[in-house]
């Protein structure tokens, strides 16, 4: 099944955003196959995503217990291309395994791409970030008639905050046929709508505090994601909760989230019992 762009996009902005010291995301090619054909294209023209050293091990599919195998180069005889080969250590009658020397590859993105990605495409430079680029400030958007202070965040959800407005990051941006660009019209009408926050006659950057207006968005999203997951639930009581949140993916009810993050804002469901009252 290949992913939508701006179901891709989401995915990657959540995963740049994932908790934790790491500064890079990392795709496999055996995500990366399941991508539109032009995804790396557009991505790496809009310096989003970046090519890193190859994997020196892969997901081996000899059976079904997918296990993370090193791998060898052969060389192909006569006109055959190079193989990657694995031995399963599990059974011995199984393998040796080749697969294409494409499953090697493997690609990053980072918050500071993003940011910098954004600050391009609004026409400002950043004049502060912390050490891991989870805040990102701007200079003075001026847009549609009016001045307002522009910054980024990346801790629960990937946003963009325009004065004393609050947006989800993945609103203000277009994946269309010439690329990856900024949505001008929802950034023109956010900036218009939000207030010019002031300190005497200096501007100043709103509070690191999720406003209320986002939190009560936030909860209403994890609030719709556990109704599904409860629903889906009780119409596969065999599956756990890790099934469950793929499953929910799979039917692409996940509100752009990563099945990680479904995993970690919602309970476990509540099976109900089939056993009959006894009396």
């Amino acid at each position: 099944m290949i992913v939508r762009r701006r179901d891709l996009l989401a995915k990657i902005l959540d995963r740049v955003a994932e908790p934790g010291d790491q500064l890079d995301a990392i795709f496999l090619s055996d995500e990366i196959q399941f991508w539109p054909p032009d995804a790396i294209k557009a991505l790496g023209a809009a310096k989003l995503l970046k090519a890193i050293l190859p994997a020196d091990a892969i997901t081996c599919h000899g059976c079904q217990e997918r296990c993370r195998r090193p791998v060898t180069l052969t060389d192909g005889e006569g006109e055959r291309p190079n193989l990657l080969v694995s031995t399963c250590h599990l059974k011995t009658d199984f393998g040796p395994f080749e697969h294409s020397t494409e499953r090697l590859q493997r690609w990053a993105s980072r918050r500071e791409f993003v940011a910098k990605f954004v600050g391009r495409s609004v026409g400002l430079t950043m004049t502060a970030n912390d050490n891991r680029w989870r805040r990102v400030q701007f200079g003075t958007l001026q847009i549609g008639g009016v001045r307002r202070l522009f910054s980024l965040e990346f801790e629960v959800l990937p946003i963009a905050k325009i004065g004393s407005s609050t947006i989800p990051l993945i609103d203000l941006l277009q994946w269309g046929d010439d690329g990856i660009a900024v949505e001008r019209l929802v950034l023109t009408e956010i900036a218009a709508q939000s207030a010019d926050l002031q300190s005497g006659s200096k501007r100043v950057q709103p509070s690191t505090t999720l406003r209320d207006d986002y939190k009560q968005l936030t909860d209403l999203k994890i609030r719709r994601l556990q109704v599904r997951l409860e629903k889906l639930a009780s119409q596969h009581p065999k599956l756990n909760k890790v099934q469950l949140v793929k499953k929910l993916k799979k039917f692409d009810a996940g509100d752009g989230y990563s099945v990680a993050r479904i995993l970690r804002v919602t309970r476990m469901p509540v099976k109900k019992s089939r056993r009959k009252n006894s009396a």
